[in-house]
């Protein structure tokens, strides 16, 4: 029974087998070469509730092999995963990027260095939900002979969200700038809200209604005249 197995589809078997014996061969004469990646730092199972408030964008990864190999790497071709599952909040966590599993490339190409060969990651708790003003970024003087009276934001505030340490510093939210340059009249522009610190994310509404009154005022006289 066995030897009838082991005959079983041996035309296709041997096929195989001779085909893996010619790519094989091919590659042993062909020349070895190594090659310098730029590898994009994938995270995988950031625990609920925390966030990464420092981790590298990338890691520089040397891969050597056939050159057929070893040229033809596309994007992709070569990973970088950290896994975080059960990882703690601290101000840094400490991984080999050398260890199983963290470097994945495709067979027949050997890492060789990476850079950094350990990699720093920071986590921190997620902070409740925080509302901020929205300031509005005016630019710009109105025409001769009138002033900017008030300025509103509809909404007033903008909720948001992020790291809990960060969350605490965060003082406003700021708009994209309004230009009151030569203005006479009132000024009304809808425009985008956005928070400077990368880390933080705002919930809901990323824009605002922003008005700006525009009133007769004080002339001012040039530097050196009397009024």
């Amino acid at each position: 029974m066995r030897v009838r197995a082991l005959l079983r589809d041996l035309p296709l078997k041997l096929l195989a087998l001779a085909l893996a014996v010619g790519l094989w061969l091919i590659v042993a004469r062909e020349p070895v070469v190594e090659r310098h990646l730029e590898v994009p730092l994938g995270i995988q199972n950031v625990p609920a509730g925390f966030e990464l408030v420092e981790v590298p964008d990338a890691v520089a990864v040397r891969v050597r092999g056939a050159s057929s190999n070893v040229s033809g790497l596309g994007p992709g071709d070569v990973m970088a995963i950290l896994d975080l599952t059960g990882e703690h909040p601290g101000p840094r966590r400490f991984f080999d990027m050398l260890s199983a599993g963290r470097l994945q490339v495709p067979f027949g190409v050997e890492v060789t260095r990476v850079v950094p060969p350990t990699v720093a990651i920071a986590l921190e708790r997620t902070g409740s939900p925080r509302a901020v003003p929205i300031v509005p970024a005016i630019e710009g003087e109105p025409a001769d002979g009138f002033v900017v009276a008030t300025i509103s934001t509809v909404p007033p505030r903008v909720e948001v969200v992020g790291p809990e340490r960060r969350l605490a510093r965060l003082a406003e939210a700021l708009t994209e700038p309004i230009s009151v340059a030569g203005a006479s009249q009132r000024v009304r522009a809808t425009v985008a809200v956005a928070i400077e610190d990368p880390l933080l994310r705002l919930v809901g509404s990323r824009s605002a209604e922003v008005t700006v009154d525009i009133r007769p005022g004080p002339v001012v006289p040039p530097t050196g005249e009397r009024p």
